[in-house]
């Protein structure tokens, strides 16, 4: 009697698994349902949802727009705790206890580890600055600075890359731009976050190398301690003077404190021993742009405000026609800078110079309501749409 009542609930059993089997493998992928992040009036799926969840980890809240609950590092740091560590490293009462036998101490681990790319695959970063190298006449050789992955070089238009940034403490690359009177000389900006988007990664300044890349040396603007000023924390852009390359103007967006400027324009001319502040903006100075027939005559574009002009080589900037900037014009009348867009602001301005003419500059604006690519054949007084 016992047999049969065994034998009737293992009749049940295998019954109930080969049906929560069948039911597993009647479950498609795309009927699993994926819960959103929603945070106040935005929600986050796919990729973005990977990356809030980045965002929100650094940041110690589930809220990313209100304060972190975390302080910053201070900009530079990587590079003083790297010299610390060299120092003690090179310290007598370390180098007693060092044994070189030790495999704590070997290279081990650098020798014999393997990586293997675990993804994700769909979250690519992005490639700011690009230079063709004008030291070599082939055209063949160039400089790109990734946002998050440093400076590489190819000599082959891109066949195969090679990593030149070991020499800095910092792989979030904004821009690069070269000196034409001497193409050893190179500058690399540091740090997308003037974007101001969850996925920014904060930067450490300026580098500069007079040798072609093979080394970097940071020339920012340094505090007492020698961390990198705040004010140079991220690097949205720079220009170097063809003729001269200790001549450099840069626009960064730095960390405020309540009630302090967000954004400046810097200027050295001794290769970045030294840096004067020339302008400064309580919005998001996004890009500086030298007219390639004059030096001399620059433009800077400002978030949601309008664009500085200067006609000194960067060393002091005006608003052109006053537009945006509580001046007579406003960016969205007739010859503003966002005309037909209503009273909304725009995000992001990228401005282009004719190479002919240095008055003529060309706007390409995101704004909240709608979008347009603008001409002025003035030096950025009044605009124009392009049909």
């Amino acid at each position: 009697m016992q047999l049969k009542y065994i034998f009737i609930f293992l009749l049940i059993f295998v019954f109930s698994c080969n049906n929560i089997e069948n039911q597993k493998k009647s479950i498609k992928p795309d009927q699993i349902k994926k819960k959103s992040i929603v945070v106040g009036d935005a929600k986050y799926d796919g990729p973005g949802k990977m990356m809030y969840y980045h965002a929100a980890i650094k940041h110690g809240s589930v809220d990313v727009s209100k304060p972190s609950n975390f302080k910053p590092y201070k900009s530079g740091y990587k590079d003083i705790e790297l010299k610390k560590a060299l120092a003690r490293l090179n310290s007598p009462k370390f180098s007693r206890n060092f044994n070189p036998n030790d495999l704590k101490n070997s290279n081990y681990a650098k020798d014999n580890a393997t990586f293997i790319e675990r993804g994700p695959i769909n979250s690519p970063g992005r490639t700011r600055g690009f230079v063709v190298d004008s030291s070599d006449p082939s055209g063949n050789t160039w400089l790109a600075g990734s946002t998050g992955g440093g400076v590489w070089k190819t000599t082959d238009e891109g066949v195969t890359w090679t990593s030149i940034s070991n020499d800095m403490d910092h792989m979030s690359i904004s821009w690069i731009d070269q000196s034409k009177s001497n193409p050893d000389v190179f500058y690399a900006g540091t740090g997308v976050g003037w974007i101001a988007s969850i996925i920014d990664i904060d930067g450490a300044g300026i580098y500069k190398t007079t040798n072609g890349g093979l080394n970097w040396v940071n020339v920012s603007l340094k505090d007492a301690a020698g961390y990198v000023d705040d004010r140079f924390t991220n690097v949205s852009r720079l220009v170097v003077d063809p003729s001269d390359p200790n001549v450099v103007v840069v626009s960064t967006v730095g960390r405020p404190s309540a009630g302090e400027p967000l954004s400046f324009i810097f200027k050295t001319t001794d290769g970045g021993t030294s840096w004067s502040k020339v302008s400064e903006s309580n919005s998001r100075i996004q890009q500086i742009v030298a007219a390639p027939s004059d030096f001399n005559i620059q433009y800077a574009a400002v978030r949601g405000v309008g664009i500085l002009r200067s006609i000194d080589g960067g060393s002091s900037w005006t608003n052109p026609g006053g537009i945006g900037l509580a001046g007579s014009v406003a960016y969205n009348d007739d010859g503003g800078i966002l005309a037909g867009g209503g009273s909304a602001a725009f995000e992001r301005l990228e401005l282009a110079v004719s190479h002919q003419d240095p008055n003529i500059v060309y706007a390409g604006i995101d704004g909240d309501a709608a979008s347009f690519l603008k001409v002025s054949y003035d030096g950025g007084t009044v605009w124009n749409n392009v049909q």
